[in-house]
């Protein structure tokens, strides 16, 4: 049985250079081509067609029908340090996995279909494997693009605000951009396929809400799911730990009738102003920059013993707009920093201790990467305590995607996830 892995990274603004210093990094560390491709780029290259340059080059030091996935991401992680600018090459051989690849379009506009269609592909290799990991990269949010009013995150006029309301779906609809749908995709992922393990996330631009792409082979794209079937006879298991603590602060809560991302009341006042209220903040500190400012408040709920945070993503009117599906009638708020943070970065990766694994690599919240900054060198101290000289990825998304049958199905903010395979 053999495993390698190799990670390679790059800062060079030419796409075509970053591309051929990462691959040949990657593949110094392999003896035999890759089985699978893992490929991620910060939004840097997004002119000049810089992307398909990525993955074209790319295409010149590895075998052509070697399966890649991947996309945009704010930043990763890696023995190399910790990127916010640049791309890196995830490279994986074995002789004992089998691997299929696929993508699906059109997640915003209809997310079960994209996740049916996915999962038809990923199911026609049979392996007699027992086990199988699924990881999947799925479109991400934007910020709602109305036609008459543009990439707004605060909106204070009511009238407009509720008009976008009545409309939001529609236009996410027929625009394909606003809310990624990500636990929708993730729900019937998880339905199609309930015995296997599933790790990704939401790819995303620099946390700006902007467009975001997924990467399938030599293929840009956007409003699709791409993923990875690794089937393999090693045990899998899922960990999950958060970053956020519990404050006491309850709120009753009443949605939109025809949209459960939208919260209208808490207990029973105007959203908005009782949200701010309970943070003591003015509502003039609300502007463009809102992601940035509330990354240390979530509004959260608890079912079947996993805790829900949401990501506030817009106030227009005196109207909240969250990143999924409200899924209940009480909530509480939810808060972080610093501590908490690596708090849950130690939680999780103790249950690694010293096991020699296959692979390392872990998903975590992009909120986690702003929040932190130059702190996250903590978090990599710490990685390096712990794999000495073994290669791992973090990667920093829009959205964290996990299930297993013991573990649930989780789409979530403001955590931390590893995959173990041994």
């Amino acid at each position: 049985m053999v495993f390698e892995v190799g990670i390679g990274t790059s800062q060079n603004w030419d796409a075509e250079k970053a591309s051929l210093e990462a691959t040949t990094d990657a593949l110094s560390k392999l003896t035999h081509p890759p089985t699978f491709v893992l490929l991620f780029s910060t939004i840097h290259y997004e002119k000049n067609n810089g992307f398909q340059k990525i993955l074209d080059t790319t295409y010149t030091k590895i075998p052509k029908e070697t399966p890649l996935v991947g996309g945009t991401t704010p930043g990763f992680m890696t023995n190399a340090g910790v990127f916010t600018k640049g791309i890196v090459v995830f490279l994986l051989y074995s002789d004992e996995i089998n691997v299929t690849a696929a993508c699906a379009n059109g997640t915003k506009r209809n997310p079960k279909s994209a996740a049916k269609k996915l999962s038809e592909i990923l199911s026609r290799s049979q392996s007699g494997k027992k086990n199988n990991l699924i990881l999947e990269f799925v479109n991400g949010p934007t910020v709602p693009q109305f036609p008459w009013i543009k990439g707004k995150k605060i909106l204070k006029n009511v009238a407009i605000g509720t008009l976008f309301k009545h409309t939001a779906d529609i236009f996410l609809s027929i625009f394909q951009n606003g809310v990624g749908r990500e636990e929708e995709i993730l729900a019937e992922l998880a339905n199609k396929n309930p015995d296997v393990y599933i790790l990704g996330g939401s790819t995303l631009d620099n946390n700006e809400l902007g467009p975001n792409f997924q990467f399938f082979n030599k293929k840009v794209l956007t409003n699709n799911i791409v993923a990875l079937s690794i089937k393999t006879d090693n045990k899998l298991r899922i960990n999950t730990t958060y970053a956020l603590q519990k404050t006491g602060i309850k709120f009753k809560v009443k949605k939109a009738k025809n949209n459960e991302r939208i919260i209208e009341k808490l207990n029973d006042k105007n959203a908005k102003q009782e949200f701010l209220a309970r943070i003591g903040w003015n509502e003039n500190i609300l502007d463009e920059r809102l992601y940035r400012k509330t990354f240390h408040y979530a509004i959260g709920y608890e079912k079947d013993k996993i805790t829900y945070p949401e990501i506030i993503g817009a106030f227009y009117g005196n109207d909240i707009w969250t990143g999924y599906k409200f899924d209940s009638d009480e909530a509480e708020m939810l808060v972080s920093n610093g501590k908490t943070l690596m708090a849950a970065i130690d939680e999780n990766i103790a249950s690694i201790g010293n096991k020699k694994l296959s692979f390392n690599l872990f998903v975590a919240c992009a909120s986690i990467l702003e929040t932190l900054g130059k702190k996250n060198y903590f978090i990599k101290e710490k990685m390096d305590a712990i794999f000495k000289n073994d290669e791992y990825l973090m990667l920093f998304l829009g959205g964290e995607d996990s299930y297993s049958m013991e573990h649930g199905i989780r789409h979530l903010n403001y955590s931390f996830n590893s995959i173990s395979m041994s």
